[in-house]
């Protein structure tokens, strides 16, 4: 009776050992992701509150970078557990790192370098870094940061075509007698445009942005009064609007500032094969200054930016209007919607205007209105004025 008491006393113990071995977590790891070390593959990462986009972005990750992840199998979002900016981000965004990976980088780790990093800051957009250098998110992760990745922390770089409608708009005004056409004259054609534009954030915070905006295949009607009566007139007209600036962005959360400092160059042309045209062609390259404000998801992107000019060179052709002064101001609009990771659609929409007072002798004369003179002016203002509103294709690198 007492060896079948000890049997049963040992199958007993047996049996609970193999359920308790089922029940612990070493069972359940087959569902569990363990903490991997990541590499950052995308120009840069929102990381977000919660494992979806509809969460408020807590900043950035960005291209090279080494984090520590968190997740389930299958799932497409993981948790960033390392560092100060910690959150969730896609699966897709990272690459993990092989066993085979991190043994390399640690044989390339100075020997009497701190592994942790603890003497660093973080900038506003949340990245971690030991002096000067960007090292990561990985804080007390034991991982090295190689020189060779300082060179690959490089935002994006996006181009943007596309074609719309637009208006070039004139308002000439001069002391000229009332008989002459050149007291008042308007030009307000529509145009077809076309835009092409590049952003080029070539380091954080710092980049460039170039656009151009073409209209043509425009003509404006008059009708002026000369000697022998009422005569129609058809002249062709077409615009350029070119734009460069140098920015610095900073980023709250989602919402973005930039200061801009460029130069711009506007042109319009007349094409008038009359002796003494009628319209002249202008153009004017000068410096700007502005901000920006925008506001920056993953799938969404907008900016709103204006600016100011200080004229350079200001130029008229075929002759002149006189002596000049200047004024000159613009606006651009920029929304863009991803709607894959590298190719998006949106609308560009822009705005210049150009103010030119003019003041003694010239050669711009009216030879139309009268069979026995000329009629000229020795003061006058141009109102030049141009807009357009565009549909683009986007491509930016990953």
């Amino acid at each position: 009776m007492t060896r079948l008491a000890l049997k049963m006393v040992r199958c007993g113990l047996l049996t609970a050992c193999f359920f308790s071995i089922l029940s612990t977590p070493t069972a359940q790891a087959k569902t569990q992701v363990r903490d991997r070390i990541a590499r950052v593959i995308n120009s840069f990462v929102e990381v977000r509150a919660g494992a979806a986009k509809a969460y408020l972005s807590k900043g950035r990750i960005y291209l090279g970078e080494l984090v520590t992840i968190r997740g389930k199998r299958g799932e497409e979002w993981v948790e960033v557990v390392s560092g100060k900016v910690r959150g969730w981000i896609p699966l897709r965004s990272v690459s993990i790192l092989s066993h085979e990976d991190i043994e390399k980088m640690k044989a390339t780790i100075d020997p009497g370098r701190d592994r942790r990093l603890r003497d660093y800051e973080y900038d506003l957009n949340g990245r971690r870094k030991t002096d000067a250098q960007y090292t990561g998110s990985g804080e007390g992760a034991d991982t090295p940061n190689p020189p060779s990745l300082s060179g690959t922390l490089v935002s994006g770089l996006s181009v943007a075509a596309g074609a719309g409608t637009g208006q070039v708009k004139r308002h000439f005004q001069s002391n000229a007698p009332e008989q002459s056409f050149l007291r008042n004259l308007r030009f307000e054609p529509q145009t077809f445009a076309t835009y092409f534009g590049v952003d080029w954030e070539m380091f954080p915070s710092i980049g460039l942005r170039l656009d151009l905006i073409d209209l043509r295949f425009a003509s404006t009607e008059l009708t002026i009064f000369t000697a022998d009566g009422p005569q129609g007139l058809s002249i062709p007209i077409d615009a350029q609007d070119l734009n460069l600036d140098a920015y610095y962005e900073v980023m709250y959360a989602s919402v973005g500032l930039r200061v801009l400092l460029g130069a711009h160059w506007l042109r319009f042309g007349f094409k008038d094969v009359r002796p003494t045209p009628i319209g002249l062609s202008t153009s004017t390259l000068g410096l700007t200054g502005g901000l920006a404000i925008g506001y920056r998801s993953d799938v969404l992107e907008a900016w709103l930016s204006g600016r100011y000019e200080y004229p350079l060179f200001h130029t008229q052709s075929p002759i002149g209007s006189g002596s000049e002064s200047l004024g000159m101001t613009g606006a651009l609009i920029d929304g863009r919607w991803w709607f894959l990771h590298q190719w998006g659609i949106g609308l560009v929409s822009h705005y210049s205007r150009r103010q030119s007072d003019y003041s003694g002798p010239n050669q711009h004369l009216d030879t139309l209105s009268s069979d026995d003179q000329s009629y000229g002016y020795t003061s006058a203002r141009d109102t030049d004025m141009v807009w357009s509103v565009i549909l683009c294709g986007y491509w930016r690198t990953q």
